[in-house]
Parts: C-alpha cells; sequence; structure tokens
C-alpha cells in the first residue's frame, strides 16, 4: 500500500480547501515564517502586508546606517580636539533627554493608545523618520548638534513607546480567529530578525557605496528610502481592519443608523406640530429606513475610517467622554433615572457622556450611540433641552432591548464585530453616581 501525504490550506474566506505537493520555499515559509492568523490577515489584504512589512523594514535599516555615519561625525568621531569624557557627557544627555521626553510623552498619550492603535502605529514609524532626518542634520547644527540629538532622542523614544503599546493590540487582532498568540509573536519575531540580516547586507552595500559620493546624492538616496518607508507604513496601516470599535470606527460604521433616527426624530416633531398622533409612526419596533439601515450593517473588512479626523478627535474631542464637567451642564438627570449613563450639555455641538456605577457594556454602547444621536440633531439646527434628550432616548433605546430581533448589538456581532472583549470608546473607569436625587462625579 502506497500512503501519500499531501497538505491543505483551508482559505478562510470561501471554506474550501487547496491540497499541493508543498516547496520547500513555501515549507521553510510556513513553519518559520508565517503564523497562521497572518496567512489568514494576508489572504484579506492580497498578500501586502509582508511585502510593505519587507520594504519599510528594509528602508528603515537602510537609512539607519546613513544616519549612524552622520551622528558619529557629530559626536565628535574623526575630530581630533574630541575627548572621550565629552563623547560620554553627550551620550548621557541624550539619553537623559529621552527618558524625561518619554515620561512626558507616555503621561500625555497612554489613554489614547488603546482607542487609536492606528493612528499611533503610523505615528510610531513617521516620528521615527523625524528623528532619522534630525541625525542626518546634526553634523551641520554646529555648536547645536546636541541639541538636535537630543530631539531625536526624544523623537526615537516616543517612536518606541508609541510601536510598544500598539503592537499587542494588533497582535491580538491577527490572533483572535485561533488564539495562537504564542506562535504568531514567535513568527514575528523571526520576520524581524529576517529583515534586520537582509537589512545589514544590504547597509553594507549602501555604507561603501555613499562612502565617496557627493553629499547631495546621500540625501536624495535617504529622502527616497524615507518616502518609500512612509507609504509603505501608511498603505500597510489602511490595510489593517480591526474588528473592535474606537470612536472614529463607531461614527463611520453607524452613519446610516443616526442619520435613520434622526429622520424619525424630525418626523415626530413633525407630526406633533401638525397636531397628529406618533403612535402610528412607531406602531412597529422600528421604522422602515432605520430597519433597512440595520440590515446594511457593513462588516470590519469593509469600513475605512478617516486618519485626519480621527488624529482631530484626540485634540479637539466633539463628544466628551468621561471629560470633567460643571454638574451644572447635567440639566436632564430626571431623563436617566431608568439608565445607567447620563448626558451633559456642552458648548456649541459638544456633548457631555458619563457612565453610572454598574454600567455594563450595553450601557456603555448605548451612551455613546445617543451622544451621536443627540450631536447629530444639534447639526441639523436643533437646539439641547430636555424634550429633545428624551425623545431621542427613546428612539435609541428601541435598539438595545435584549429580546428583541434588532438588537444593535447582535446585529453588530453577527457581522463579525468583536463586541465581547471591550468596547474602546474613550470610557474611563470614574463614575457618576446617584446622591440626594441628583447625580455627582
Amino acid at each position: 500500500m502506497k500512503v501519500t501525504i499531501r497538505e491543505y490550506e483551508e482559505d478562510p474566506l470561501r471554506g474550501d480547501s487547496k491540497g499541493g505537493e508543498s516547496s520547500l520555499l513555501k515549507s521553510f515559509n510556513n513553519e518559520y515564517i508565517v503564523a497562521e492568523d497572518d496567512k489568514v490577515t494576508h489572504n484579506l489584504s492580497k498578500g501586502s502586508l509582508p511585502t510593505r512589512s519587507l520594504s519599510k523594514g528594509l528602508c528603515s535599516y537602510w537609512r539607519g546606517v546613513v544616519s549612524t555615519k552622520a551622528v558619529l561625525e557629530a559626536s565628535g568621531v574623526g575630530n581630533a580636539d574630541a575627548t572621550a569624557f565629552s563623547a560620554a557627557m553627550n551620550w548621557a544627555l541624550r539619553d537623559g533627554t529621552g527618558m524625561i521626553g518619554g515620561l512626558v510623552f507616555s503621561y500625555c498619550s497612554s489613554r489614547y493608545f488603546d482607542t487609536h492603535v492606528k493612528e499611533f502605529r503610523l505615528f510610531a514609524d513617521v516620528i521615527n523618520d523625524v528623528a532619522l532626518t534630525l541625525d542626518m542634520l546634526a553634523p551641520a547644527a554646529g555648536d547645536y548638534s546636541i541639541l538636535v540629538l537630543s530631539l531625536s532622542t526624544i523623537c526615537k523614544t516616543m517612536c518606541g513607546m508609541s510601536a510598544g503599546a500598539t503592537k499587542g493590540r494588533i497582535t491580538q487582532h491577527f490572533a483572535r480567529a485561533n488564539g495562537n498568540m504564542a506562535d504568531l509573536t514567535a513568527k514575528e519575531s523571526t520576520q524581524e530578525t529576517l529583515v534586520s540580516l537582509l537589512g545589514m547586507l544590504g547597509g553594507i552595500f549602501v555604507a561603501r557605496m555613499l562612502e565617496h559620493t557627493p553629499k547631495w546624492v546621500t540625501w536624495f538616496m535617504f529622502w527616497a528610502l524615507t518616502a518609500v518607508h512612509v507609504w509603505a507604513n501608511y498603505k500597510g496601516v489602511l490595510a489593517l481592519k480591526l474588528a473592535t470599535l474606537n470612536p472614529e470606527r463607531t461614527q463611520v460604521l453607524l452613519k446610516d443608523i443616526i442619520q435613520a433616527i434622526a429622520n424619525d426624530y424630525a418626523a415626530e416633531i413633525q407630526l406633533i406640530s401638525n397636531g397628529k398622533e406618533t403612535k402610528d409612526l412607531f406602531a412597529d419596533p422600528i421604522s422602515p429606513s432605520l430597519q433597512s439601515a440595520m440590515e446594511h450593517i457593513p462588516n470590519p473588512d469593509q469600513i475605512s475610517e478617516s486618519f485626519l479626523s480621527s488624529v482631530s478627535t484626540i485634540f479637539y474631542p466633539t463628544l466628551l467622554v468621561s471629560k470633567p464637567l460643571d454638574p451644572r451642564r447635567l440639566d436632564c438627570l430626571d431623563i436617566f433615572k431608568q439608565e445607567k449613563y447620563v448626558l451633559g450639555r456642552g458648548g456649541g455641538r459638544c456633548v457631555y457622556v458619563w457612565l453610572c456605577g454598574g454600567g455594563t457594556k450595553r450601557d456603555e454602547f448605548q451612551a455613546y450611540v445617543h451622544a451621536t444621536v443627540v450631536q447629530k440633531l444639534l447639526d441639523q439646527g436643533e437646539s439641547w433641552n430636555p424634550d429633545l434628550v428624551r425623545r431621542s432616548l427613546s428612539h435609541v433605546r428601541r435598539l438595545f432591548v435584549e429580546s428583541s430581533k434588532v438588537n444593535l448589538m447582535d446585529c453588530l456581532e453577527a457581522k463579525g464585530w468583536d463586541l465581547q472583549s471591550r468596547l474602546y470608546l474613550g470610557f474611563s473607569q470614574a463614575r457618576i453616581l446617584w446622591s440626594d436625587d441628583a447625580k455627582e462625579e
């Protein structure tokens, strides 16, 4: 009896299997380089992620070789007047400045790492480009070279902190299908080692090639590699389709649903102004337009949020989630007696959102959706008042009835959205608590 062992790979998108004899290169790639869930992710992005990862890795290494030469020149290598003590002081000053900068950056930005994973992953690579550029400029700075190199060290510290903080979330996303976190982490390290090895071999060639060339050739090559690096990073992050919800992703995902609720509210106000009953308008659990929006909820692969808009929410948020506020802005507390959250009046189109003690994940999501609906109504010309908050709450509440067939959270999970682990909507651990028929911070 002849027994033949064939390797089959299941296509996670179609559910079929493809069999074939494994080549030596393919076997090496599967066993040592690419983890199982990496194959899934790469299939989703048509194989672009590994190519871009290789491109940006090589560009970083080769530019590092070029910038290191400039750093050594700025530090006094080759200068007969330079001493070992001055070089040691320069390195100590640079490292100390980087540590202080890292502490300040961590204090200001750590709360955003979970909610803005893709943005900080891209930021890490861009700020690293800034650091390498400062290294290249250091020799021309003369007596101020130590200042330039210190700024470069701060940028590199920010890069390392941002990349390290977001790496875990991205790895978790890749491994969530089969839970092979250890396999994925090990093979990711192997990929980095392989890229570093190729970069080192190429870096030797680059260093020798640029040793006796004019300065403009060095700068041209540096900027060309930087352009490729930025492009590869931007495309790579753009191809990353996270299944968790953050503020910007939620806004894009629920855009049609929020608009449908706003239209239902406008229809209700129109009927009331005409002196008609509104019970016929809401005879069904939800309106036909809202039902249509619920049926056409996109899956994670169909969502592409704007980086510019997402970054603007960090510096200029309009949904003030768990932000300090004046208690006098909580002028609709009676409306939320049966809820585990409250909304507060902000300036312009801003809306404060706070969770109450004992609030669940469902309450967190409902609070965010309700605040988004209120903000949409304010954008359409409505003014903040208790009636607007109360009527919008009745519309939003229909989407979160647990026994309902149109439960919003169930619909999102059916589309592949991850609502089980955590909602990254910006809520802190602080809560609003009941006290003397009021709610206080």
